[in-house]
């Protein structure tokens, strides 16, 4: 005896077999005018979806049919996919940065053109960039960060180090520059403010009423910073605030004046705090206005710092040729 050809098969493929040989019956009974054979019942395990095509998918399948999902099932051509919206961060609107030793590379190569060449043009723009970076290099190297230089931004300018802070300073004194240099990068705030505002910013270091606590501070150690030398401290935002802001996010750049270069870098985290209520709040106003223009003023350095030092290293890097 013959076995039904569906015994055979798996029973997951047997509702999809049966499917097709009723579409099949149909069709041949219409081509030679015989009744029509009686509906096919519900499977009632229905088939897998990747068995099935608009023509032998059941309809009471096809209504719980995604489109969007099974577009070759359901039969309507799936909707066009939405466009992804363009993801613009700080980084996609920023200039290339530069190599973290591009200064002493630079000062390198421009010395390297003089002493090999001798004379000719490009001997002449190395002398132009070497007395370019004596005179300006703490513009430059705070400057391709994002840091502004200048008495307004200034945390600590020229400070010596003392011979009693060890041969090497010691560790926790990084972390009072930084302090140091936080209370006058917002005093400078408080002095470029008008009457109306001066008291709120200068109370924002004071426990009376809104005032910034400092979280959390991180450390890394570039290198030693020995006596005698001077130090300039420098900060910067990290983030551009906005009205629902509760902490600021800041860092604090350590220069070596004596070797030119960072000898520390600190991360820190401050909450905005009112100590009349004793919970965290958020920035007044004029507050969030003055610190997005100071990170929109930063960037805006950054971009045209780097562009600067790009050109610089362009013109010594060009063959003697030209």
């Amino acid at each position: 005896m013959n076995r039904h050809p569906a015994s055979s098969l798996p029973a997951r493929l047997v509702p999809a077999l049966r499917i097709r040989q009723h579409r099949y019956l149909a069709t041949t009974a219409r081509w030679l005018g015989y009744p029509q054979p009686a509906a096919q019942p519900r499977a009632l395990h229905p088939p897998p979806l990747h068995l099935l095509t608009p023509h032998t998918v059941p309809p009471h399948l096809k209504r719980q049919i995604n489109p969007r999902l099974s577009p070759h099932i359901s039969g309507h051509p799936a909707p066009p996919p939405a466009a992804p919206e363009p993801l613009i961060t700080e980084e996609s609107v920023r200039p290339p940065s530069l190599n973290s030793r591009w200064l002493s590379d630079l000062r390198a190569q421009a010395q390297i053109r003089i002493s090999t060449e001798g004379q000719g043009p490009t001997v002449n723009s190395a002398r132009r960039v070497l007395s370019h970076l004596h005179e300006n290099w703490l513009d430059l190297l705070a400057g391709s960060e994002g840091y502004l230089v200048g008495p307004r931004w200034t945390g600590l300018a020229n400070q010596q180090i003392s011979w009693g802070d060890m041969g090497h300073v010691n560790n926790v004194m990084y972390n009072r520059f930084a302090e140091s240099s936080r209370l006058n990068y917002l005093r400078g705030f408080a002095l470029a403010s008008d009457e109306e505002h001066r008291q709120f910013w200068l109370e924002l270091i004071t426990p009376r009423s809104i005032g910034w606590i400092l979280k959390s501070i991180r450390t890394e150690y570039k290198c030693p910073l020995f006596y005698p030398d001077n130090i300039t401290v420098l900060h910067r935002l990290v983030n551009r605030p906005d009205k629902d802001t509760e902490k600021i996010l800041m860092e604090a750049v350590i220069i070596s004046n004596e070797k030119q270069r960072v000898a520390a870098r600190c991360y820190e985290e401050l909450v905005v705090y009112d100590y009349r209520i004793g919970q965290r709040t958020n920035l007044r106003p004029f507050m969030v206005e003055a610190l997005q223009e100071t990170y929109d003023l930063q960037e805006k350095n950054r971009g045209k710092t780097t562009t600067h030092v790009l050109k610089l290293q362009e013109s010594i890097s060009r063959p003697s040729s030209q």
